[in-house]
């Protein structure tokens, strides 16, 4: 999964950057190393209540290649990302939507209500992050 900077056309993240529209990621499980960086590269974030996320590249002695180390303390705060990373301590959904890295825990759907509630959060979400989901001018994000 390392990143090949000659070959950017070619590298996932890298396109997820430039993509135009908003991605929305889904975790129901455990995202490791490159699937935490690939859940970091999504606008907005949805975890199940299962969820969890864990940087293990410190305790192997590898460095992430997909910016985990910069992105994650930008969007977590230093403190966070320091225990999450240097400690390899899991992130528990609750902790990571907490701490903002994740916008919605959401259970399981019992029927199609449940889903057009989560449905109308992420609307109201993209709406308040500078008008993507009104078809405004949203920029970066809000950000």
């Amino acid at each position: 999964f390392k990143m090949d900077e000659s070959r950017v056309d070619d590298d996932i993240v890298h396109q997820m950057e430039l993509c135009p529209f908003p991605i929305v990621g889904a975790i129901n499980g455990v995202a490791i190393n490159a699937g935490f960086e690939l859940a970091l590269g999504c606008d907005i974030l949805l975890a199940s209540p299962r969820a969890s996320f864990r940087d293990t590249h410190a305790a192997f002695g590898i460095l992430p290649s997909w910016g985990l180390s910069q992105k994650l303390a930008r969007i977590v705060g230093a403190n966070v990302a320091r225990m999450t990373s240097l400690a390899a301590s899991p992130l528990a959904a609750t902790d990571a939507h907490r701490c903002g890295l994740v916008n919605l825990v959401v259970h399981e759907a019992d029927d199609a209500h449940d889903l057009s509630d989560v449905d109308a959060d992420l609307h109201t979400m993209m709406a308040t992050r500078g008008g993507a989901a009104e078809g405004g001018e949203g920029g970066e994000g809000g950000e």
